[in-house]
């Protein structure tokens, strides 16, 4: 189930009622964005765009820069 997915996949996003896992939770979104579930995706694209590497990527302007 797909709804299912994508609110375990929020479970281990905020800690709710397990460890917090950020791994896991885009684990449980693709699973439910790979069944077609549009909010997951969402949260995959938020959860992309928001690690370490992608803020410094976007700190340089979306440029490589040496």
């Amino acid at each position: 189930d797909p709804q299912a997915q994508y609110e375990l996949g929020n479970c281990y996003h905020n800690g709710t009622n397990v460890p917090e896992n950020p791994e896991a939770a885009v684990r449980w979104w693709q699973r439910a964005a790979n069944l077609g579930h549009k909010d997951a995706a969402t949260m995959l694209k938020f959860s992309a765009e928001n690690t370490p590497s992608a803020k410094f990527f976007q700190f340089l302007g979306g440029r490589h820069r040496d």
